[in-house]
């Protein structure tokens, strides 16, 4: 008796459903994601503001300079622009600079609200009455303009004073004595590099009240025979030669 042909397709096994392999990537999808949500719930604040600041300084070219502008006949190449700074980030490096150096580390370090403050004593910088800088702070301030010359954070100056009256020198005023000893610090900072717009402000003694009213009047008058370095979170424009 002759035995059966069997087809061999008929024992072929189930072909598997398209759709597994869609479901297998949503599985691969939805693991990553949640792995991702993990990793990110332990962020540390300050690294992650260093990577952004970072980020923030790359060196990106300025639309309005003159070798950006749309039909420019003289086709130069732009220079690198750089950018504000983090103020957060920034407190950071000058801290540790300021520390670094026996004049700087005297001044003092103010994080405000929207600026960050270096108020440099007066007695630190100049001679009584003077406007000219001694020999250490210019050593000092080749140091932090070092920082500043690489950001693109505007800058101003500002010279203050106590309410005593000069009694003779060269300055007739507390307010000549400020401003110039604001020109002087300003001076220093143009000559280790810094290149942008800078303010230069002498307010005399009409900013004595800010000075903390409980404390003992000598030291009041210390506090106010300052000069301030105020670095802003907005941007500079560069200074333009001629």
């Amino acid at each position: 008796m002759t035995e059966p042909t069997i087809l061999a397709h008929e024992y072929a096994p189930p072909a598997r459903p398209a759709w597994l392999l869609t479901f297998a990537d949503l599985i691969s999808l939805l693991l990553t994601f949640f792995v991702m949500l993990f990793a990110m719930s332990g962020v540390e604040i300050a690294k992650w503001r260093e990577v952004n600041a970072a980020l923030a300084n790359r060196p990106i070219a300025d639309a309005r300079d003159d070798a950006n502008v749309a039909g420019n006949t003289r086709n130069l190449a732009a220079a690198p622009e750089r950018y504000a700074a983090d103020l957060d980030y920034l407190a950071v490096v000058l801290g540790e600079k300021m520390a670094s150096d026996p004049v700087l580390k005297r001044a003092t370090l103010s994080r405000l609200e929207d600026r960050l403050v270096i108020s440099f004593p007066a007695d630190l910088l100049f001679a009584s009455g003077q406007a000219d800088l001694h020999g250490r702070a210019v050593e000092a301030l080749y140091i932090l303009g070092g920082v500043l010359r690489n950001l693109g954070n505007r800058v101003d100056i500002a010279g203050h004073a106590d309410p005593v009256p000069i009694q003779g020198g060269a300055y007739p005023s507390n307010w000549e004595l400020s401003i110039a000893r604001a020109v002087a610090v300003a001076g220093e900072l143009r000559r280790t590099g810094y290149r942008r717009e800078m303010g230069v402000l002498g307010y005399g003694d009409t900013r004595y009240a800010e000075v903390t009213p409980s404390l003992p009047e000598l030291e009041r008058r210390q506090l106010a025979r300052r000069v301030d370095i105020v670095i802003r979170p907005t941007r500079a424009e560069r200074q333009r030669s001629g």
